[in-house]
């Protein structure tokens, strides 16, 4: 939790870096697609603070047809679990990109990246 009550952001891997938790119930994305009957996801927009890297790997390993991935990799040098984080964000998108994504955007001074599957780059490939 926040050491400031007023923020709202909360940490799974503590980048805030306090002894104040709570626990609350989470499920796999594609359980929580197949409970909605969904089987698809055009845009999937991730900003949650430090738990990007398992939720990516999670939607890789159950092999969820994303077209469009926004990621906002939480942690920078002012903020980071440790001084590997840069290395983590870049293995990060190579696996991501030896899954069939491409970057197509990067935001400066941060790290946010937008990326898109091969499946609607390449012409005639149908999207599922």
């Amino acid at each position: 939790m926040p050491e400031n009550d007023a923020h709202v952001s909360h940490s799974l891997v503590n980048l805030q870096k306090t002894e104040r938790f709570i626990e609350v119930p989470v499920c796999r994305l594609s359980k929580l697609m197949r409970d909605h009957q969904h089987d698809h996801i055009h845009l999937l927009k991730i900003d949650i603070e430090g738990a990007e890297y398992t939720v990516l790997q999670t939607v890789l390993e159950d092999q969820i047809p994303v077209d469009v991935l926004c990621i906002e990799y939480d942690e920078s040098a002012a903020n980071h679990i440790d001084r590997h984080y840069i290395q983590r964000i870049e293995a990060s998108l190579q696996v991501l990109v030896a899954s069939g994504f491409h970057v197509v955007a990067k935001e400066p001074g941060c790290h946010n990246y937008t990326l898109v599957h091969e499946r609607i780059l390449i012409p005639g490939k149908p999207a599922q």
